[in-house]
Parts: C-alpha cells; sequence; structure tokens
C-alpha cells in the first residue's frame, strides 16, 4: 500500500482508492502444469461476476486428479494487498499444496486484469470474497476454506470473518484496524501538515471517496467486528513496517476474541516474509484445515492401491493367460498329396499369428491390468516444477 499527499489533495483521494495498477499478461502467471515439492497441480483460470457486475479474474490451483486422496480437498483463498495482484500469491504455493491444501486467487475489482475503476481498501472487497467462496462451496472440489490476506486483502478477511462463522481459519498479514487513524499517521509521518489541516482535509477527501467509490472511510474500521468474530487467527507484523505500524496489529489482536496467535518478524510491509514465519502459516493451516485427516486418507488410499496391485501380481503368476477355445476345421486331405501328421498339426497351428491369439481375460482383470499400467507408468510429465 502507497499513499503520497506530495501531489496535492487530487493525489491525496486517489492514494487511497486508485493507487498504482499492477499491470501483467496471463502468460506472467506461468505453465499450468507443474510439481511442487512433488504434488501434481494444475491451474485453472476463470472468471466470477461480482454484485456490482465487475468480472474478477482468478486461478484456482488444484491438486491433480490422479493423485486427489478424495474429491473435496481444503482450499485457502489468498487475498492481496491494494497495489498487488494475484501474482503476489506465487510465494504461498510450496507451503500449502504439498498439504493437500488447494489455493484459489484472484484479483480484486480495480486490480490487476479484473474490472473495477476504484478499490475501497476492504469495504466492497469483501463482496468480492463472498463471491469467490460462494464458488468453491458450489464446486464440488473443496471442504473447508481458509484465508490468508495481506493489508487490504487482511482487512478485507476481517471485515468478511465476523459473518462467516464457517471459516476454518485466517492468517492475518499486516491488518490496519482503522482507516482515518492510518492516513492521518501517514501525513504526520511524511509531511509537516499541521494535525488540524489534516483533519480538514481528510473530511474533503472522505467526500470525494463517497461520491467516486461508494463508500465512507470513516466507517472503515476492521477492528471494530473483532470481538464477534471467534475463527482461529494468526497475525502477522513487521517490526519495521513503516505503512501500517505493527501497533495495529496489535490492537486487533488484543480484542480478538477468537483463537489467536501474534507473530513479530523482522521485515517491513511489501517485503517478502521470512520462511520460518511461512513455516509457522503453514503449520497453522495445517492444524485448521484438518490436514492430518486428509493425508491418513491419502495414506490409506496409497497402501490400499499397493494391496490390490500386489494381489493382481500374485493372481497372474499363479493363473496362466488362456487362450479361449477354438474349435479345429475338419479337413479333407488330397491323397494325391499326403503330408506328415506332424506336418500337418504345424502347419495348421501356423496359420494362427499372435495377433490371432484371443486372451481369456475378462473386463475386470483389463481394468486391473490398466490400473497397474498407470501406477508404474508416469504419462502425466508437467512441463514445471518447483522445489
Amino acid at each position: 500500500m502507497e499513499l503520497s499527499v506530495s501531489g496535492g489533495y487530487s493525489q491525496f483521494w486517489k492514494a487511497i482508492i486508485r493507487p498504482p495498477r499492477e499491470n501483467y499478461e496471463l502468460k506472467d502467471l506461468g505453465p499450468k502444469e507443474l510439481i511442487i515439492d512433488g504434488t501434481r497441480v494444475r491451474r485453472t483460470d476463470l472468471e466470477l461476476t461480482n454484485p456490482r457486475g465487475h468480472n474478477l479474474k482468478c486461478s484456482f490451483f488444484e491438486i491433480h486428479e490422479s493423485k486427489r486422496p478424495e474429491k473435496e480437498l481444503p482450499c485457502v483463498i489468498f487475498l492481496h494487498g491494494n497495489c498487488s495482484s494475484r501474482k503476489g500469491s506465487f510465494d504461498c504455493l510450496e507451503y500449502l499444496l504439498p498439504q493437500f491444501i488447494q489455493l484459489f486467487t484472484f484479483d480484486f475489482s480495480g486490480c490487476g486484469m479484473s474490472e473495477g475503476d476504484y478499490i475501497s481498501l476492504g469495504w466492497h472487497e469483501r463482496d468480492d470474497l463472498q463471491c469467490v467462496i460462494e464458488y468453491l462451496r458450489s464446486s464440488g472440489k473443496v471442504s473447508l476454506i481458509g484465508l490468508w490476506g495481506r493489508s487490504m486483502g487482511a482487512a478485507t478477511a476481517l471485515l468478511h470473518g465476523h459473518r462467516d462463522p464457517t471459516i476454518a481459519g485466517m492468517v492475518l498479514d499486516s491488518p490496519f484496524s482503522h482507516l482515518k487513524q492510518l492516513a492521518e499517521e501517514l501525513v504526520s509521518n511524511n509531511t509537516k501538515i499541521p494535525q488540524f489541516l489534516t483533519s480538514m482535509a481528510l473530511k474533503m477527501v472522505r467526500s470525494s471517496i463517497q461520491s467516486k467509490a461508494n463508500f465512507d472511510i470513516f466507517e472503515l474500521n476492521p477492528i471494530d467486528h473483532v470481538d464477534t468474530c471467534f475463527i482461529p487467527a494468526l497475525f502477522l507484523a513487521g517490526d519495521q513496517d513503516d505503512f501500517v505500524a505493527p501497533q495495529h496489529s496489535k490492537d486487533i489482536y488484543e480484542k480478538y476474541e477468537g483463537d489467536k496467535k501474534l507473530i513479530t518478524f523482522e521485515g517491513g510491509h511489501n517485503g517478502v516474509r521470512p520462511d520460518h514465519v511461512l513455516q509457522q502459516v503453514a503449520e497453522f493451516f495445517y492444524l485448521t484445515m484438518q490436514c492430518d485427516a486428509v493425508q491418513q486418507r491419502q495414506t490409506e488410499l496409497k497402501i490400499k492401491q499397493q494391496r490390490e496391485v500386489e494381489e493382481l501380481r500374485q493372481k497372474l503368476k499363479k493363473d496362466e493367460i488362456k487362450i479361449k477355445r477354438f474349435e479345429q476345421p475338419l479337413v479333407i486331405r488330397n491323397p494325391s498329396n499326403p503330408i506328415n501328421d506332424d506336418d500337418y498339426q504345424s502347419n495348421q497351428l501356423s496359420k494362427y499369428n499372435s495377433e490371432d491369439f484371443q486372451l481369456g481375460i475378462d473386463e475386470d482383470e483389463e481394468f486391473k491390468l490398466a490400473l497397474i499400467a498407470s501406477i508404474e507408468q508416469q504419462k502425466f510429465e508437467p512441463s514445471h516444477r518447483l522445489n
């Protein structure tokens, strides 16, 4: 998130609802099929329409159907910051997919490739999120749903969480508590404008934003909802964050009613999160998304497949592949051209080459042979790997 008042009044309101937009092309999302730490993943790109009629560009990273322990698997929805896009979710892949947690990521309205002229720092974005959740719940591919938000995305998660107790867990990276307070802090820390002028400017900006983006910046206070939210939450705050001060996360954490944990790490607002922090995020989702049960079913499935394959191998060793019986034709010999009985039998059998033999294998056995082939031969070769 970025804010500047050096360009005057217009720059002030644009910094809030029309910050720089991240532009990219579909090819920048990378390959659609890849392997992440041994897990086969397929990306599906799609469009959803939010309640305001804007098309949202989305990507769904799914466990490949050949490797799914069950049809419905957990899914985390990544919620990006105000100057970012769905591309910001790529760092999450290697921490989620190997645990059989799918990832759904999208561009909020007014961001990236999605439609819309303005953002609202969570106010309207929560309805974008609701649209995504409804899609996932009707897809037949998702069980539990978790949220992972950064900055504006974290505020969006908080604004939605209190109205949807079915969310399994939320990771909240650098949320702000009150937008008005955040704006005043930024002006105070980056300009020499007196406090009373800041208050006057915010009132003018408030009016402009209401007319352009249809929300009230003085009412955008994610902290107001946390005393009625009971979803397990992991809060993240960079100790060098000079945009959304760590105190915002601490204030929300103190008031939050659900199970909670706060991690303060060395870093700023937009930097890459340390590996040890991301590992704790992975552990948090592993617990809240009940991944132990999913992995147990995956283990049971592998054992069952191995047992079936071994039983089939043993059966094929014991039972020779039988040639279907066929009637030998009646042959009238020509007395003028006598042949040896042995030659006769040899000539008769030579008519049936290897392609003519009909193997006595029923449909079930053919299916099991195909099963062996699918397990022992790797026919799916994704074009990209992440280790």
